[in-house]
């Protein structure tokens, strides 16, 4: 159980492969946080950490 907790004590799952109805509101987030954070983000500025890149992200989720 305690690898399958992050940070916040959130508890992660996994998706079944193919199917759809579990992993499509995933894709969608990925997709959303790709096109709207990371797109943007790396043309405005130049990360020197993976520190610096998750504050951005979590202020931006």
């Amino acid at each position: 159980m305690a690898q399958n907790q992050h940070l916040s004590g959130i508890e992660h799952s996994r998706t079944k492969v193919r199917h759809p109805q579990t992993n499509g509101s995933t894709e969608r987030l990925n997709q959303t946080v790709q096109n709207e954070f990371y797109k943007v983000a790396f043309r405005k500025k130049l990360y020197k950490s993976i520190e610096g890149i998750q504050k951005d992200l979590d202020d931006f989720m």
